[in-house]
C-alpha cells in the first residue's frame, strides 16, 4: 500500500498489473492511498508542484519501522546540554523499510523561484489542537486525548481509550492550528491527504526546506501549522512519530473539509476505524469512533446522509465495512475517495460493502427508506467480526 505524503496529495492511478503486464484503467483514479496486494503493480503519475521534502511510503506501520543499524533515521531529539533522549524506545528512530525520501527543487530554467516559500498569509481562523494524557494512562499502555479549542480554554481530562474529535475546516480558509503537546513524549501531527507547505506536513526532522526543517514537538512545547485546505473532502490527522504506540494511544482523528457554511452534523457522519491501545484487544477488535461500544448514529428516514469511512488502524489493511439491516446488506452511493470526488459514472448505487485499507477514506451517501435499527459491521477479509456501529433511523 502506498501513500505519497502530501507532495501533491492526490496522484493519478492509470493502470494495474502483475509485474509482467499492466492493464490501463478506463477511468484513471485520483487516490492518495491505495492497497497493493503481493505481486501487484500500479502505474501512477503526479505533478511535483510544491518545493521541499516529501515522503512516498507504505501506510502499514510494520512496513515502515526502522530496521537495525541501517534503518532510515529521520531525526534525533536534542535536549538541554545536547544530550539525545527518548520518551519511548522508538520515539526518535525515524522510518525505515518501504519509504522513499523525495526532494522537490525549482526547475533548472526557473530563475525566479526561491527555495524558501513565502510566509503563510495571516490566518482568518485560529484553533488549538491540544494533546494530553487521559486518566488511566500508563507508560506501557498510554491513553492520550485530543481537544480542539478556539476560545483559549483548557479541556477537561478524559478517561481511558479515546480518539481525536473530528476537525472541520472550511475550504480555502487560511487557518492556524497551534498543536500543543502536553503528553510526556515527543510527537507530531501529519495532515494526511492535504496539500500544504512541506514545513507543516508533520514528518519531524524531515519536513521543510533546508535550513528550515520542522523538529518533533517536545513535551510542553507547541508548533503553529498554517494552511488553507484547497478542496473539500475526507482526510485524516494523525501522529507521524512512533505511529503504532501513539496512534493506538489516541493521536488520530477525522479531518473534514467543507464548503463554508455547508457542514451539517445531523446528516454528515465520520466513521473512523482505529486500533485499541491494548495489543491483545487489537488481535480481536477495532475501535469505531474511538470505542469498542460506539454511540449509535441517529439518521432520518427519506433524507440522504453522508458516511465518511476512515481506516487509521495500525495493523488492519484488509478490513471491509458492511451496512446492514438485520442480515440484509443495504444499498449506498459512493461519492468520494481520499478527499477526491468520484466521477459521475462511478457514483452508481451499489451494495453497501467496501474494502478499506490503512490510510484510505471513502465517502458514501445512504438514503434510508425505512425506520428501524441498522448496523455497520467491520470485518476482516476472512469474515471475522471486529466491531459494529449501531444506526437508528427515525
Amino acid at each position: 500500500m502506498v501513500e505519497p505524503g502530501s507532495m501533491r496529495s492526490v496522484f493519478t492511478s492509470s493502470g494495474r498489473g502483475n509485474g509482467m503486464t499492466d492493464t490501463a484503467l478506463t477511468r484513471p483514479e485520483l487516490v492518495n492511498t491505495d492497497r497493493m496486494l503481493p505481486g501487484s503493480t500500479m502505474s501512477l503519475s503526479w505533478v511535483p508542484d510544491r518545493l521541499g521534502n516529501w515522503l512516498f511510503h507504505c501506510h502499514i506501520p510494520e512496513h515502515i519501522e526502522p530496521r537495525g543499524p541501517l534503518g532510515y533515521r529521520l531525526h534525533t531529539l536534542p535536549t538541554q546540554g545536547g544530550v539525545t533522549t527518548t520518551a519511548h524506545t522508538n520515539a526518535v528512530t525515524g522510518m525505515g523499510g518501504l519509504v522513499t525520501a523525495i526532494e522537490i527543487k525549482p526547475a533548472e530554467d526557473d530563475t525566479t523561484a526561491k527555495l524558501a516559500p513565502p510566509p503563510a498569509p495571516e490566518p482568518a481562523r485560529r484553533l488549538r489542537l491540544l494533546m494530553q494524557p487521559n486518566a488511566g494512562t500508563t507508560p506501557a499502555t498510554p491513553y492520550y486525548g485530543i481537544a480542539i479549542d478556539s476560545l483559549g480554554l483548557s479541556p477537561e481530562v478524559e478517561r481511558g481509550q479515546r480518539i481525536g474529535p473530528p476537525l472541520v475546516l472550511n475550504k480555502g480558509e487560511q487557518t492556524s492550528i497551534m498543536v500543543v503537546n502536553r503528553t510526556p513524549e515527543p510527537t507530531s501531527v501529519h495532515w494526511h491527504g492535504i496539500e500544504l507547505q512541506s514545513y507543516f506536513d508533520g514528518v519531524p526532522g524531515f519536513s521543510g526546506i533546508k535550513p528550515q526543517i520542522a523538529l518533533p514537538i517536545a513535551p510542553n512545547d507547541s508548533f503553529d501549522v498554517r494552511f488553507a485546505a484547497p478542496r473539500a473532502g475526507t482526510f485524516i490527522y494523525h501522529t507521524h512519530m512512533n505511529e503504532v504506540r501513539q496512534q493506538r494511544a489516541g493521536l488520530a482523528g477525522a479531518l473534514i473539509v467543507v464548503e463554508k457554511g455547508k457542514w451539517d452534523p445531523t446528516k454528515d457522519f465520520p466513521v473512523l476505524i482505529s486500533s485499541p491501545s491494548d495489543s491483545l484487544e487489537e488481535e480481536r477488535a477495532v475501535l469505531i469512533n474511538g470505542s469498542l461500544t460506539p454511540t449509535a448514529l441517529e439518521l432520518r428516514r427519506g433524507i440522504g446522509h453522508r458516511l465518511r469511512l476512515i481506516n487509521i488502524t495500525t495493523g488492519r489493511p484488509g478490513i471491509r465495512a458492511e451496512l446492514k439491516q438485520d442480515t440484509t446488506v443495504m444499498m449506498w452511493r459512493p461519492m468520494a475517495k481520499d478527499g477526491a470526488d468520484l466521477p459521475v459514472p462511478a457514483r452508481g448505487v451499489r451494495m453497501a460493502r467496501q474494502a478499506l485499507s490503512i490510510g484510505e477514506t471513502m465517502d458514501f451517501e445512504f438514503f434510508p427508506t425505512r425506520v428501524g435499527a441498522y448496523v455497520i459491521e467491520v470485518r476482516t477479509g476472512s469474515g471475522m467480526l471486529l466491531g459494529t456501529l449501531p444506526i437508528r433511523v427515525q
